[in-house]
């Protein structure tokens, strides 16, 4: 059944009547503590976050937020490089199985060739 507003301040559930004033007062009490949950969950996290942080020179928000920001573009640079690097290595040791296969085949045929007498 839907609430319905007599307006003189109930509101109508069922049979009951319930003041509206009281039920806003308890709402508004239940959204601030929510709200309260809110920000110390959100404080914890800063607090968390700025331990995690080498060289951080200021505790407030927007420091903390910023210097985060740097530390993890400076560590995604360092990781693509990394990769970069590991493309090379990566490339050089496939090059120089492909010399080491090709070294293989040429030394095995020679041998093999020279296995059979010349007719």
């Amino acid at each position: 059944m839907l609430p319905v507003d007599d307006s003189l301040g109930y509101e109508a559930v069922g049979a009951t009547k319930i003041p509206i004033i009281s039920r806003n007062l308890i709402q508004a009490q239940d959204h601030v503590l929510a709200e309260r949950k809110r920000r110390e969950k959100l404080n914890r996290n800063f607090i968390s976050l700025s331990s995690l942080i080498p060289k951080l020179k200021k505790m407030d928000k927007e420091s903390v937020l910023e210097d985060a920001s740097i530390y993890i573009k400076e560590h995604q640079d360092r990781v693509k490089e990394l990769e970069g690097l590991s493309g090379t290595k990566r490339k050089n040791v496939q090059d120089c199985v492909l010399h080491a296969c090709k070294v293989i085949l040429v030394t095995y045929a020679d041998n093999f060739f020279s296995m059979i007498p010349m007719l």
